[in-house]
């Protein structure tokens, strides 16, 4: 029996490595390996659901996470990635759920109150979103991806000026953080502060040049101050990337 235990740890090193490496079919095929040996080894379970859910096998990836939560029901980890994959199925009310039953286990979860801001913010509860996040934020001052999002929120609740410092915020601690630049160069539009809104959109695309959507934006930004040749070049760099990309092509017509 101490040999088959060897084995199968020796077998779940391997598919943790798998995964950590990019190889996702050979970590499904090790853990589902151990598994038809094992009906109890929570680990080989849980890895199990990420690469599933990694591999868009959602379904069976909720499968595997609620067999490793009927192992270990109070593991917050498990229950935060479940959530995920809900949130990517547009499962929003029991992503929730799977967030408030971690969070009732250990409260100071900042990833998981973040992530659950997420979700809120999805359902259109942006005041609820906002406290969340308010709250990850407590807990880690210093995390950008809550203050980002943060300041999606601020804008959904018409409050521009701090959605602004929000990204600013996020962006001193990651000046390369190309979601905060873009949507920091959206909230600069609205504001109808259009050049420095083509200067967020050039740092974001400078940073990842195949952005349609930023691309397109940028145009619309263009057009705004009548820079009309940037603006159909901005446009026409958009459709080389997605040529059937609706709004660019819209655009470049008007």
């Amino acid at each position: 029996m101490s040999n088959v235990t060897l084995n199968l740890r020796q077998a779940l090193d391997r598919a943790v490595s798998a995964y950590h490496t990019g190889e996702l079919r050979e970590a499904e095929q090790l853990c589902l390996g151990i598994i038809a040996v094992r009906q109890d080894l929570f680990e080989a379970f849980h890895l199990l659901a990420v690469v599933q859910s990694k591999l868009g096998k959602k379904d069976a990836a909720l499968v595997s996470y609620d067999r490793a939560l009927a192992l270990r029901p109070d593991w917050v980890d498990v229950l935060c990635n479940r959530g995920l994959t809900l949130k990517e199925m547009r499962r929003l009310e029991e992503a929730l759920a799977s967030y408030d039953r971690a969070l009732a286990i250990q409260p100071d979860y900042a990833e998981a109150l973040s992530n659950r801001g997420n979700v809120l913010h999805d359902l259109k509860r942006f005041a609820d979103a906002l406290a969340s996040y308010d709250r990850a934020l407590t807990l880690r001052p210093d995390y950008a991806e809550a203050l980002s999002n943060r300041g999606n929120t601020l804008r959904q609740l018409r409050r521009a000026e701090e959605a602004l410092a929000s990204y600013d915020r996020a962006l001193e601690l990651r000046p390369d953080f190309v979601e905060a630049l873009t949507n920091r160069g959206n909230t600069l539009h609205e504001l109808n502060r259009f050049e420095e809104a083509v200067a967020y959109y050039d740092r974001a695309l400078a940073l990842r040049p195949g952005l349609v959507e930023v691309h397109c934006n940028r145009g619309v930004t263009l057009h705004e101050l009548k820079r009309f040749d940037e603006a159909l070049a901005s446009y026409d760099r958009a459709l080389a990337l997605r040529p059937d990309y609706a709004d660019a092509h819209y655009n470049a017509a008007l």
